[in-house]
C-alpha cells in the first residue's frame, strides 16, 4: 500500500481533486479519451481511484470516468476552493 502511495505521489495524482484541470498521460488511448486530452475534474472517488472528467471540446460534454493513474495535473493546477469531497450528484451529474 505504501508503494502504491509513493507511485501516485511520483505522478502527482494525489493532488487531483474536484475542480482541477487534468490532462491524459502520453501513451493512453481509449474510446472516450486519449493522450493529451484535457478537462476539468467534477468528482473524485478515492476508494476506487477514479474520477469524473468533463473533457474540453466534446460535443455532448458529458463526464467520463477515468482512472487517476491515466491523468496528470494540467498547467492550470488546482483552483482555489477545490475539494476532494465533491460527488457527481453535487455537480448535477447522473
Amino acid at each position: 500500500r505504501s508503494q502504491e502511495r509513493a507511485e501516485r505521489a511520483s505522478r502527482g495524482d494525489q493532488d487531483i481533486v474536484a475542480g482541477c484541470r487534468v490532462a491524459v498521460l502520453n501513451g493512453r488511448h481509449f474510446p472516450a479519451f486519449s493522450a493529451g486530452d484535457e478537462g476539468v475534474v467534477l468528482a473524485v472517488d478515492q476508494e476506487a481511484q477514479t474520477c469524473q472528467v468533463r473533457f474540453d471540446g466534446r460535443p455532448q460534454n458529458r463526464p467520463v470516468q477515468v482512472a487517476l493513474r491515466h491523468l496528470r495535473l494540467s498547467t492550470g493546477g488546482t483552483p482555489r476552493g477545490a475539494t476532494t469531497f465533491s460527488t457527481v450528484a453535487d455537480e448535477g451529474g447522473y
